[in-house]
């Protein structure tokens, strides 16, 4: 029995060493394992970056390398030449929009020289009447423009789309009638009661600006405006010229406006190569000297071939 006791605390004095043992070593190898756990999420997180350290630096490498330049060079383009002949559909409307018997109508004709300029030839005719203060005034004739168009800006919305700049000389010689004013005779004091009819002449300048758009082949809408100065004029009563043909009313006997909205036909004629210059857009990868410094000065934390080890 004694004997017995005696392995029983034996057993047990085994147990508890073994535990006192034991313990440590599962402690150490749990922490082992929470350090270990720690460091792979801090590796992982340090990878991850560099990852974007490295895709940062790239992209800004790329952004500062790609350069676009723009270069002139001159080129032979096959241009389309030919006669343009247009209605303008303003002009009619202006008696509908006005409530009046007024008549009026104009053709407008463009002939390409070379890529940016055209000859340009209008010809028309215009009768209206006017109230000026006390009198009325009627002017009826034909009037013709000749001159220039350039083209500012081409390609706008097509390849024949273009803005221009037009500068013509016109003429006119028309009839006028100027009735129902009252004017006295500063001798006798008689009233006189207004009735002239004449045939003076004028002379301007028509500076314009306007754009034309290519709506189906060979078929354009234009729609310019005009700064028309009278140069010269011809008239025996000393009136001036109230209201010219081609040009409507004149102010201050010098200065007019006019307005044109205009639908033409283009006719082909030939076609001919002519040399211009173009813009080209080249692009070119190239590391500036601040690019290089940056790539110089960027070391990432880890290789490539380490990371895809990871």
């Amino acid at each position: 029995m004694k004997k017995r006791e005696t392995y029983i605390h034996l057993a047990i004095r085994l147990t508890v060493f073994l535990s006192l043992l034991i313990t440590p070593m599962v402690i150490y190898a749990q922490e082992k394992k929470e350090d270990t756990e720690h460091n792979l999420k801090s590796r992982k997180k340090e990878v991850a970056d560099s990852i974007r350290m490295v895709e940062r630096g790239m992209k800004s490498e790329r952004d500062s390398t790609n350069k676009v330049h723009v270069v002139k060079r001159d080129s032979l383009i096959e241009i389309k030449h030919g006669l343009r002949i247009g209605v303008d559909l303003f002009t009619p409307l202006l008696p509908i929009l006005g409530g009046n018997d007024d008549k009026a109508w104009q053709i407008k004709t463009d002939f390409r020289i070379t890529p940016k300029l055209y000859a340009a030839f209008d010809v028309g005719y215009q009768d209206r009447s006017k109230d000026f203060m006390m009198q009325q005034t009627r002017s009826k004739g034909m009037f013709f423009k000749a001159g220039v168009n350039y083209a500012l800006l081409r390609g706008i919305f097509d390849s024949d789309d273009m803005m221009y700049v037009g500068l013509k000389l016109g003429y006119s010689s028309y009839d006028r009638h100027i009735w129902g004013d009252t004017l006295r005779e500063p001798q006798w004091g008689n009233e006189v009661i207004v009735d002239i009819n004449d045939k003076p002449m004028a002379l301007w300048g028509d500076l314009s600006i306007g754009v034309m758009v290519q709506v189906a082949r060979n078929v354009y809408l234009s729609m310019d405006a005009a700064y028309d100065m009278i140069l010269s004029s011809s008239d025996s009563n000393g009136i001036g010229p109230m209201m010219v043909p081609g040009v409507g009313q004149v102010y201050s006997n010098t200065t007019g406006f006019s307005f044109s909205y205009a639908v033409s036909y283009r006719i082909p004629l030939y076609t001919k190569t002519h040399r211009m210059k173009i813009k080209e857009h080249i692009r070119e990868d190239q590391e500036t000297i601040s690019t290089k410094k940056k790539k110089e000065e960027f070391t990432p934390a880890f290789q490539t071939s380490t990371l895809i080890e990871e």
